[in-house]
């Protein structure tokens, strides 16, 4: 796990309620996020990707292809272990830079369940306000965004 990693990892379980497991294999030699992140107060599972790279193409490919890529494994995976519900929602989080961000966005516009984070602003903790740490905090809203501005 590198520095970035590891500063998404603080921010995501800084609700208190959200439970990670960083480069969780969703089977055999399949496809490794950097986090699954579940949140059973919201029956919420999510795929985390975080990047520092200048180029997020490869990364736009698998989150369009996100079904396949992650959730439909990881769906049936945790389900089979009854650790998630069929009536669990799933979404992927990306955190990318900040001079990335536009251009990540724009072409996963049409993707509801995604969700495009600031790597920056997750790294940026002594920004946030009281919100993030609590479990109203939702990644959906842009709240992390809004806090560190």
């Amino acid at each position: 796990m590198d520095l970035y990693e590891e500063a998404v990892m603080y921010c995501l379980v800084a609700n208190g309620e959200t439970f990670v497991a960083p480069q969780f294999e969703i089977g055999k030699g399949w496809s490794c996020p950097d986090f699954v992140a579940i949140r059973p107060s919201k029956r919420r599972v999510y795929v985390v990707e975080v990047t520092a790279a200048g180029g997020v193409g490869g990364l736009v490919e698998k989150v369009h292809a996100r079904e396949s890529q992650w959730i439909s494994r990881l769906r049936a995976y945790l389900e089979e272990r009854g650790v998630c519900g069929p009536d669990w929602s799933y979404s992927v989080l990306v955190f990318v830079r900040r001079d990335q961000y536009d251009w990540f966005k724009g072409r996963i516009a049409d993707a509801a369940d995604v969700t495009v984070l600031c790597l920056e602003d997750a790294i940026a903790h002594w920004e946030w306000n009281s919100s993030v740490w609590t479990s109203n905090f939702s990644f959906e809203t842009d709240a992390l965004k809004r806090a560190a501005q």
